[in-house]
C-alpha cells in the first residue's frame, strides 16, 4: 500500500465517504491524472513535484518513476476520502493522516510602494529573458521588432486583453483571450501557461491596487470564457482553478513574493 503525503484543500469535498469512479488519464514521471468526469481531475504526484491545486502527493522516494509502480493510461480507478484503488494492477493509496495543503489564495495587505512593484515586475522579466525559453510565448519580452507572424499574433492578442481588462471591457477579454487559449502543444499549451500567469497576476496585483475580488473573479471568468473544447482536459482543469485563484505553490510564492518585496529572484 501507498501512501498519500499530502492533498490539496480543495479536493476535500471530492474525498468524501461516497465513492466516486475515475479513469487513469495520463501518466508521467512524476504525475498521474486520474479523470472523474468532464470537468473533474485528480493528480498524483511524487514528492519532486511543487504542491498545487487538484494534487495528492504521494509519500515515495523523489526519483521514484510513477510508470515504475504500475499506474497506467486507462486502469479504473475507485476514489472515496479514505483510499484510491486501482484494482486492475493491485495499488492501492492511503490517504488517512495525509496532511493538507491548502490550496486557497491568500491576499494581504501590501505596504510596498508602486516603484518597489515595478521594480519586482521588472527582475521577473529581466530572469525570464536570461534563464526562461524565449523560442514561445516569452519572446514578446524581450522589446525586439516582431520578426514573424506567430510573435505578432501573441502580441496583438496579450495587447488587447491587457486593454480589455484595464477598460473592464468583458467582452473584449474575451474575443482577446480567445485566439489565445490552447496555442502551442502539449497537455498544458504555452499560451495556456500565459494566462494562468495573466489570472494569477490579475487577482495579485488587482488586490494590491485595491480592487475589490468579486471584480476580479467576474473578469478572470471572461478570459477563461471561450474554454470548452479549445484546449486539452488537463489544461482545461488548470485555468478554471486559476480562476478561482488557486494556483500552484510556486506561482503564489513568486506572486506573495511580487507585491510585498521578499526575495522575487529566489521565488523565480
Amino acid at each position: 500500500m501507498l501512501l498519500a503525503k499530502s492533498v490539496a484543500s480543495d479536493l476535500i469535498d471530492t474525498l468524501t465517504s461516497k465513492t466516486v469512479d475515475g479513469t487513469v488519464h495520463s501518466v508521467f514521471d512524476h504525475a498521474c491524472n486520474i479523470q472523474l468526469d468532464k470537468n473533474s481531475l485528480i493528480t498524483l504526484i511524487s514528492p519532486k513535484l511543487p504542491n498545487y491545486p487538484s494534487a495528492i502527493k504521494l509519500d515515495i522516494a523523489e526519483d521514484q518513476k510513477l510508470c515504475s509502480i504500475g499506474f497506467k493510461t486507462g486502469i479504473k480507478t475507485v476514489i472515496n476520502k479514505d483510499e484510491i484503488k486501482m484494482p486492475e494492477v493491485c495499488i492501492s493509496i492511503k490517504l488517512t493522516g495525509a496532511k493538507v495543503w491548502d490550496s486557497s489564495p491568500l491576499f494581504l495587505r501590501s505596504k510596498i510602494s508602486e516603484e518597489i512593484l515595478n521594480k519586482n515586475i521588472e527582475k521577473i522579466r529581466d530572469l525570464t529573458l536570461k534563464y526562461g525559453e524565449i523560442e514561445g510565448v516569452a519572446s514578446i519580452l524581450d522589446g525586439n521588432e516582431v520578426d514573424n507572424n506567430y510573435k505578432k499574433f501573441i502580441v496583438n492578442s496579450v495587447k488587447r486583453l491587457a486593454k480589455g481588462i484595464s477598460d473592464f471591457d468583458y467582452k473584449e477579454i474575451t474575443e482577446a483571450s480567445k485566439g489565445l487559449i490552447g496555442l502551442g502543444p502539449g497537455l498544458t499549451p504555452a499560451a495556456d501557461d500565459f494566462l494562468l500567469g495573466i489570472l494569477a497576476s490579475l487577482y495579485y496585483m488587482g488586490y494590491y491596487f485595491g480592487n475589490h475580488l468579486e471584480n476580479l473573479k467576474k473578469i478572470a471568468g471572461f478570459i477563461i470564457y471561450d474554454l470548452p473544447g479549445r484546449t486539452t482536459f488537463i489544461s482545461k482543469i488548470m485555468l478554471k482553478n486559476g480562476m478561482k485563484a488557486r494556483f500552484s505553490e510556486p506561482i503564489k510564492d513568486l506572486m506573495l513574493a511580487v507585491v510585498h518585496n521578499t526575495s522575487v529572484q529566489d521565488k523565480c
